[in-house]
């Protein structure tokens, strides 16, 4: 009989491509779609096939958007009616990101195959020693952990307080801006309160686990940009080496920086068009919150709702994070190149070396659909119009 492990799991999920450690470090991730009917991975995922959980996702979605309009409607509390709205917010958000991720699922397939054959390649040929390929994997894992942290940590303090109120006889809703429609009485509050809590982390494990995937392919282009910049770094020529011999040596460096190039190149091109909305709308989200934070801070500070918008900042901070190292790993490439010795290349082969620096001198980064390319600047410039909604908003109020 076989034993019980993790690895059970991942053998009955199906991806694109041969299975291998890619498969196995992102298994509790392909797990979760798997329960969520966003496992796109699937060749034969459709939204037909998992149509049924799909439904049973909708149908809670307009009872806590239902349940959360009858608890606020009648409602003058401004903390009260800011949470609401944050509710909304991600409930909205979720509704998006997985009807995007799951229309992009040839993009995927084709980003993922990518990472799995040629980056990881790019990783195990170009590595120093023999566990470097393995470094990429091994901060998914970590990812993978923080992930879960992420989720747990913001939502357990809605939990947390429920569950103590209801061990001393106090039955309130796991959040005060939802109401459960239901009778306090048992077992229809119990009933209630666990479709909040099921709701809640269906909305949190949504939102992040594009972000994950964000996260993680992004390691895997930062990785194999370093990988690639060591393949220009040729050993000068020996004692006994002739011109035209090392020449033929950096002449076979030059085109396998080309041919490597030009994988990552075409791998961050499909990242680009995966994440194109995927990445915008947590700028949107950011811009609305950090409004509904600072309105809330100008009367009385909220920990509780505070807490939950970590992710959120986290996100934002995470993807800009990841424009700017794009931006570098290609400011690093092109100093890599202008540092090759390139004079001691024959005559015919420095055409090819000035092709490549002319090509490497375009700007390469993510943009969102808005047209922002994914930096600090971007991320500085969401927070200052976040700012400048809410002084209108105080100017209104007054």
């Amino acid at each position: 009989m076989k034993p019980f492990s993790k690895f059970t799991f991942i053998d009955k999920i199906k991806t694109v491509g041969d299975k291998n450690e890619v498969d196995k470090t992102m298994h509790v991730i392909l797990i979760v779609q798997q329960i969520f009917g966003l496992q796109i991975l699937d060749p034969k995922w459709t939204w037909k096939t998992s149509g049924l959980k799909h439904c049973m996702t909708a149908c809670l979605t307009v009872y806590v958007l239902y349940g959360t309009y009858d608890a606020v409607e009648k409602v003058a509390d401004v903390e009260l009616i800011a949470e609401a709205c944050f509710t909304f917010i991600l409930i909205s958000a979720r509704i998006f990101k997985a009807c995007l991720f799951a229309n992009k699922k040839y993009t995927f397939r084709k980003l993922y195959l990518l990472s799995k054959t040629s980056i990881l390649d790019i990783l195990k040929t170009e590595s120093e020693n023999t566990d470097g390929s393995l470094q990429v994997l091994k901060k998914g894992q970590r990812a993978v952990f923080i992930f879960f942290l992420v989720i747990v940590i913001p939502f357990s303090s809605y939990i947390f307080t429920a569950l103590l109120s209801y061990i001393k006889g106090n039955r309130i809703p796991v959040s005060k801006t939802t109401s459960i429609l239901m009778p306090l009485s048992t077992p229809y509050f119990e009933i209630g309160c666990i479709l909040h809590m099921i709701s809640m982390f269906q909305i949190g494990f949504i939102i992040l686990v594009v972000d994950l995937w964000f996260v993680f392919l992004m390691l895997f282009y930062c990785m194999a940009s370093d990988n690639i910049i060591k393949i220009l770094k040729v050993e000068k020529r020996g004692l006994e080496e002739d011109k035209k011999q090392y020449a033929d040596r950096l002449n076979r460096s030059l085109k396998n920086f080309y041919e490597a190039h030009v994988k990552i190149n075409e791998y961050l091109n499909t990242m680009s068009e995966m994440f194109r909305w995927l990445a915008a709308i947590p700028l949107y989200m950011v811009t609305i919150c950090t409004c509904l934070i600072l309105l809330l801070m100008s009367k009385k500070i909220n920990w509780a709702f505070t807490s939950t918008t970590i992710p959120l900042f986290a996100e934002i901070f995470v993807f800009n994070w990841f424009g700017e190292q794009v931006k570098s790993k290609a400011y690093k490439l092109k100093l890599s190149l202008l540092h090759f010795d390139w004079l001691s290349l024959q005559y015919k082969d420095r055409k090819s070396y000035h092709i490549i620096v002319c090509y490497m001198n375009k700007n390469f980064g993510i943009k969102t659909a808005f047209g922002n390319e994914l930096s600090f600047i971007t991320m500085t410039s969401v927070l200052k119009a976040s700012y400048q909604a809410f002084t209108v908003l105080q100017t209104l109020d007054d």
